[in-house]
């Protein structure tokens, strides 16, 4: 940060001055005087100074009314709270009404501008993304470019330049995060595809050697297979399972284990293994017709 300090001057005013009178300020100067009473008269290069010899007057300041280069450097928000930008400012300033100055006793000018040119930025700060300084910086020169008037200067040539900070691993980690999407969807579009894909794919990365592939693939039939039986091992040693449902699961295992839809096998209905009914006698006779008359006289 560079500044400087406006008030170049205070002289303390004896009542009479007849060998040292107040005389108006050179060119780049602006000279204030204040009376007894506190108030403020500003000078300019060529005025006449009132009651330039005798009393009246308490006090004079000297400001500096030239044009000068100053910049400051800050740190504004970005749209990610664990970011921010580092910011350079430049700018030219010129005061153009001293009595602010004096009045608010202002000596350090860059600091005392900085709050104003700040709060101009953040909030175009806060619209950005960290990886996204250039169209931030943008954006603020935009904005600066209007601000000319700020508390009783002149500025000019206002500029701003943003590094985002710390974002080299931001950048990486974001650049990461889209190999991973790039990977997941293509990784998506096999799935999708179904077995044919994923040979496809397993032989696009082997140089189109197909063996591991197929040898994972038999590996995993193998080890369905003997679940299937290990399954079937256990419906047939247990006393719980009636001999029906033992021989449908044997028949079933079977299916499956030969590659067939056990859900598509013809399966025998279950005959009931309860007793008839008493009155039935344990027997059903079809019920005796009899010819009606009419037929036994056609007949006779």
């Amino acid at each position: 940060m560079n500044t400087y300090n406006p008030i170049v001057e205070i002289t303390e005013l004896s009542s009479v001055r007849l060998l040292t009178p107040v005389r108006p300020p050179r060119l780049g100067r602006a000279l204030v005087l204040e009376d007894k009473s506190g108030e403020l008269r500003v000078i300019s290069p060529g005025d006449r100074v009132p009651r330039s010899r005798f009393g009246g007057h308490l006090r004079s300041y000297l400001v500096d009314t030239s044009a000068y280069a100053l910049h400051f450097a800050t740190i504004l928000p970005c749209a990610d709270p664990a970011h921010w930008f580092h910011a350079k400012v430049s700018f030219s300033c010129r005061v153009v009404d001293p009595l602010p100055i004096v009045r608010d006793g202002l000596r350090d000018m860059t600091e005392a501008l900085k709050p104003s040119l700040e709060g101009l930025l953040r909030p175009i700060g806060g619209q950005f993304d960290v990886l996204r300084a250039r169209q931030a910086e943008r954006a603020m020169n935009e904005r600066l470019a209007v601000a000319t008037h700020v508390d009783a200067v002149n500025l000019g040539d206002l500029v701003v330049h943003l590094a985002a900070a710390d974002s080299t691993g931001l950048v990486a980690a974001r650049a990461q995060i889209r190999v991973d999407d790039v990977r997941r969807e293509a990784a998506r579009k096999v799935v999708d595809g179904g077995r044919d894909e994923m040979l496809a794919h397993h032989m696009a990365l082997n140089g189109g050697d197909p063996t591991g592939f197929l040898a994972a693939e038999e590996e995993s039939a193998a080890r369905q297979d003997r679940t299937k039986l290990d399954f079937l091992g256990m419906v047939l040693k247990s006393d719980s399972v009636e001999p029906v449902d033992q021989s449908r699961a044997i028949h079933a295992t079977g299916r499956a284990l030969l590659g067939e839809d056990p859900s598509t096998a013809r399966v025998e209905p279950r005959q009931s293994r309860r007793p008839l009914r008493p009155e039935l006698g344990g027997t059903r006779e079809a019920p005796a017709i009899e010819a009606s008359t009419e037929d036994d006289e056609r007949r006779g």
